[in-house]
């Protein structure tokens, strides 16, 4: 019974702190989607894409960010505010500067936790199938076995949705959000793209039909 209220307690936590971090940054994340629509040098509209967000761009420059935020303090905040300062993992530090370090920690995750749901409502099924053949591929992929193997064959069947997505966006999409590298012609999926994978395992995520 106490594991189950631990649990309970914990994914209240998380979706607390999600939900204040997109109140106080949304500004912030609208200008950053606007940016992913530049793509290899040039912009294009046919399939928009988030960008990733910047630590730098999303951390508050005031440290009394009650005093001057562009937002108004509505009573619903006021109320997660209070739900955030009860949380028991909250409760058991009392130095500041290790609550203040474990608050960082846990908006960072919030963050992590965010984008991952942005990743996931724009990826195609043939990215996710990108990543998942890397994820147990040594030394990772050519280019062109990529764009042969998982690009030419969704846009070929796809060709009205694809026409105004080229291969470089295809891929740029997913180097952007910090999921692969590419070095010397190969892919490689970063330690976030593997993060990614077990975070959609971990919550039963269902892998889009669409490209």
């Amino acid at each position: 019974m106490i594991e189950q209220l631990l649990q309970s307690l914990g994914s209240i936590a998380w979706a607390c702190f999600a939900i204040v971090a997109l109140v106080l940054f949304r500004k912030q994340i609208a200008s950053l989607l606007m940016r992913i629509r530049k793509g290899a040098g040039a912009e294009f509209d046919a399939l928009p894409q988030p960008q990733k967000p910047s630590a730098n761009d999303m951390l508050p420059k005031t440290k009394e960010p009650t005093t001057d935020l562009p937002f108004t303090i509505t009573p619903t905040i006021r109320a997660l505010e209070d739900v955030v300062r009860e949380l028991p993992i909250l409760a058991s530090v009392t130095d500041p500067d290790a609550r203040e370090k474990l608050l960082i920690t846990l908006l960072a995750r919030a963050f992590l936790i965010d984008e991952f749901e942005r990743i996931d409502r724009a990826i195609f099924a043939s990215q996710l199938d990108l990543l998942t053949k890397l994820n147990v591929t040594s030394g990772g992929l050519s280019r062109e076995y990529v764009r042969r193997s998982f690009y030419e064959p969704v846009a070929s069947r796809q060709a009205e949705q694809f026409k105004d997505y080229p291969f470089e966006f295809y891929l740029n999409f997913l180097v952007n959000f910090g999921l692969l590298e590419v070095s010397q012609g190969r892919v490689g999926l970063t330690n976030k793209g593997r993060e990614y994978l077990v975070w959609r395992v971990a919550n039963r995520k269902v892998p889009t039909r669409i490209g």
